[in-house]
């Protein structure tokens, strides 16, 4: 696929077309917290939406280890790095316990992915 809006748009037709067979045999109220409605129900009109499933379900089984493991945990948002790159670096690699080895490169926060998704798809997902 190319990496192109066009090329994702295709990957993600791709990607909700291979899987809907599979969607349809899950019983999805086991993943549910709403009784009146399965988790299926509220993937209708979300391009890419296996995509979402997964990485909602990694980042919420990752807290899970988290958790019960007692592992230690920096949590740093895309938004830290344009508001305090500097800042934000010195900590993470404080947290690893790691030297700075060189200069930064630019952080080139101008990317603009607003054409990858419709507003009616930002809006159901």
């Amino acid at each position: 696929y190319p990496n192109s809006i066009k090329g994702f748009k295709t990957w993600c037709a791709d990607q909700d077309a291979r899987y809907h067979r599979e969607e349809r045999s899950v019983d999805w109220t086991t993943w549910s917290h709403d009784d009146n409605n399965n988790l299926l129900n509220y993937f209708e009109g979300v391009a890419c939406h296996a995509e979402f499933f997964r990485y909602a379900q990694w980042h919420s089984l990752a807290s899970e280890v988290v958790k019960k493991l007692n592992i230690p945990v920096l949590y740093i948002y895309y938004e830290d790095y344009l508001t305090n790159l500097d800042g934000k670096t010195e900590e993470l690699l404080e947290f690893l316990d790691l030297p700075r080895s060189g200069d930064l490169p630019d952080f080139d926060s101008k990317k603009d992915y607003s054409g990858y998704f419709t507003r009616e798809e930002r809006a159901a997902a």
